[in-house]
């Protein structure tokens, strides 16, 4: 009886809240930095087996860590109520309620995107650069989660 209440609560909330489930977005990659990686890469592995040069190796390994913790994978997920912005191990939440603005861009500053065709978030006092496939259908959606949440 009692697993029967839990699951009419939840069926309750999931219609109060307009429920969505959560979608995830992968950032869009640009090929120019498919093909600098790739170059590096090549270099890396030149100086290692060609030039026998065993310090290549260890910097290709630190190369290949800092991409894993830093960059990749790089992903945005519309949750109920936030954006959720994984780049690496790092981690943003972009609440609804408090995005003031959205608008394409091409700012190169550092952002959790992989690619230079972003759109920009303007959130509380903050700007977070993204970069999800199509940044026009995104920003459809945010707008619609954020009009369910308001109501």
């Amino acid at each position: 009886m009692r697993s029967r209440e839990r699951f009419s609560d939840t069926e309750q909330y999931e219609a109060d809240q307009n429920f969505l489930p959560p979608v995830t977005y992968k950032s869009r990659v640009d090929l120019w930095i498919v093909l600098l990686l790739v170059l590096i890469y090549a270099g890396i592995l030149y100086e290692g087996i060609v030039q026998e040069n065993e310090l290549a190796w260890v910097f290709g390994i630190f190369l290949t860590l800092v991409l894993r913790l830093t960059a990749l994978p790089c992903r945005y997920t519309l949750m109920p109520d936030h954006v959720l912005v994984r780049c690496g191990v790092q981690r943003w939440e972009i609440p609804y309620k408090e995005i003031k603005s959205m608008r394409s861009s091409y700012n190169p500053a550092t952002a959790p995107a992989l690619s230079l065709r972003r759109l920009e978030i303007r959130h509380g006092p903050q700007l977070t650069l993204i970069s999800p496939p199509s940044p026009s259908e995104f920003a459809i959606e945010v707008r619609a989660r954020m009009r369910r949440q308001r109501h």
